[in-house]
């Protein structure tokens, strides 16, 4: 969503609407007239058919994978006079060649510009080959600027449904001299030599950024190998600008989240990277930066000294009940302790469960909505600085949200507190065949209150890909919708209004 457009749309709104059919769409977001729009490929492309009996096997998107991770704008003039939206595709050719493309084009005509778009391969100097087939780029793209003011892109890899030899990657390109350039400046690769796995999937979730000027990045990884030196699976990880691994957290038990044959307390699957990185300033205290799982536990770091490898040791076999770093900061153990770590999502730890979205930092107040559980909202404590107030408030409607759960996103007036809403959208989706409806809800953002109030509650909604989060602007929310195929809903886009009440 972009407003002050006035070029380009009836009041100056204007929302930009991207598909996994590589398509990508301005439309006036008060008219809902489309304003440009059409396929992001070369002539004899496709995007890539997935399922059963395809190159991609994997169910996990379907029926074609094209472009999967968030766009991100840049907003300023510093390197275009319009805005400028930068994605990337996915697509096949009639040779069997598979593609991934960076696109920068301009929000006002649709038109490429900076050169673009980049065929995106092996930077230089990698010691492992990039797989533009079974990387799957679900993290949402990055957007920070050099010291010049210069457009800095991140992107981050992982796979689609475990699939193949992947790693995880993530690859920073730059635009100078009016160009985007054509190789990966830097990269980072999470798990190198015979490691393996590590992927960035955060639940469709971009990295985090400190600053907008050469910032650092903190991202979360998937199962994989870790050795603190050139693998980095199951781990919280802080790059600099230009990629580099300069801190790290990895929680004591990230090998029983990987799965080990023969203990029962240690099934594959349990991802710490499984959802999103949400940085905070702590009144009175120092930054941090919070990450949840697959197993629920929410950790609550120090932006400034994640911790390394967890000092504390796992419980005989890793045994239940789960081992969690209790926190609050224990000198005795400084630098290697973390602020708190907390089983905040409650919910079966086998199955589908924990986090798969980004929680909302907002008011002091953390809001998380895990895969079988409730909408939950965590005050910061008001005695110990620093750590959430695990006991918080419960959504009281509805009981629990089915996989994925739901990324949580806060409007409000920008003046009084009061005015704070949690939206959340219940997908009930995993490939979505046929997709089910999403109802969207609403709640009263009220800390300490006890309980969370439902304001509103959708009747129905469109049929959406689990990680959909709602778009809120100007006094309405939008969703984009995969539809109901044989009906004419396929591929809508849902608005929804202020109610015509006092």
């Amino acid at each position: 969503y972009l407003s002050g457009m006035y070029s380009a749309s009836s009041k100056g709104n204007v929302l930009l609407v991207a598909t996994e059919a590589d398509y990508v769409y301005a439309f006036d977001a008060d008219t809902y007239q489309q304003i440009w729009g059409g396929p992001y490929l070369p002539a004899g492309e496709a995007a890539v058919p997935a399922g059963s009996g395809f190159d991609l096997t994997c169910g996990n998107i379907t029926p074609s994978v094209g472009i999967t991770g968030t766009p991100v704008i840049d907003p300023t003039p510093n390197a275009y006079p319009n805005p400028v939206i930068y994605f990337v595709t996915k697509s096949v050719d009639g040779a069997k060649i598979y593609h991934q493309r960076l696109h920068a084009v301009d929000t006002v005509t649709g038109a490429e510009v900076f050169g673009g778009p980049v065929e995106i391969t092996t930077p230089v100097g990698s010691p492992l080959g990039f797989d533009p087939l079974i990387h799957n780029q679900r993290s949402g793209l990055v957007l920070t600027y050099d010291g010049s003011g210069n457009p800095q892109i991140y992107i981050a890899w992982a796979s689609h449904c475990d699939s193949g030899a992947f790693h995880g990657w993530m690859m920073k390109y730059t635009v100078s001299a009016g160009l985007l350039n054509g190789l990966a400046s830097n990269y980072l690769l999470t798990t190198q030599a015979t490691g393996g796995e590590g992927g960035i999937w955060m639940g469709g979730g971009a990295a985090a950024a400190d600053s907008s000027s050469n910032g650092n990045l903190f991202v979360a990884t998937g199962n994989g190998s870790y050795d603190g030196v050139t693998n980095f699976a199951q781990s919280l990880l802080k790059l600099n600008s230009n990629l580099a691994v300069v801190d790290w957290y990895t929680p004591n038990d990230w090998n029983c989240r990987d799965g080990i044959n023969g203990n029962s307390n240690c099934p594959a699957d349990k991802d710490l990277g499984s959802g999103g990185v949400v940085l905070l300033n702590v009144p009175g205290g120092v930054p941090e930066a919070v990450a949840a799982g697959k197993d629920g536990e929410i950790y609550v770091t120090y932006q400034a000294n994640l911790g390394h490898l967890d000092p504390l040791a796992p419980p005989l076999n890793f045994a239940p009940p789960a081992n969690c770093t209790a926190g609050p900061f224990n000198p005795s153990l400084w630098p290697n302790d973390i602020a708190q770590c907390f089983g905040g999502i409650v919910a079966p730890l086998s199955g589908a469960a924990g986090s798969r979205a980004t929680p909302a930092f907002w008011n002091n107040t953390l809001y998380t909505a895990g895969a079988g559980d409730a909408l939950r909202s965590f005050p910061l404590s008001s005695t110990t600085v620093g750590t959430f107030n695990p006991s918080g408030a419960v959504a009281t409607s509805p009981t629990s949200f089915a996989y994925p759960g739901s990324t949580a996103v806060v409007s409000w007036n920008g003046s009084d507190p009061g005015t704070g809403v949690v939206w959340t959208l219940q997908t009930n989706g995993w490939k979505s065949i046929p997709p089910s409806n999403a109802i969207l809800r609403a709640f009263a953002a009220v800390p300490n209150a006890g309980t969370l109030t439902q304001l509103y509650q959708s009747t129905a909604g469109p049929g959406v890909v689990k990680f959909q989060v709602p778009t809120v602007a100007n006094g309405k929310v939008f969703v984009g919708g995969q539809g109901f195929s044989g009906t004419g809903t396929e591929g809508q886009v849902y608005v929804y209004g202020l109610c015509p009440c006092n």
